[in-house]
């Protein structure tokens, strides 16, 4: 299997996992840091409040 498969196969479960629980999820997800430069993720989950 190829790595985007497998890491399909892993993060479709996550997310709905998170969803599951009330958490914003974004997939890919990005953030920028102090710096200003941007990161990305897999996965990135917040709740309503802000925290992630």
């Amino acid at each position: 299997m190829q790595e985007t498969g497998l890491g399909l196969f892993l993060i479709a479960p996550t997310r709905e996992f998170l969803q599951g629980r009330e958490f914003e999820v974004e997939s890919p997800g990005f953030l920028k840091g102090k710096s200003g430069a941007s990161h990305m993720f897999d996965i990135r989950a917040s709740r309503g409040d802000g925290s992630r």
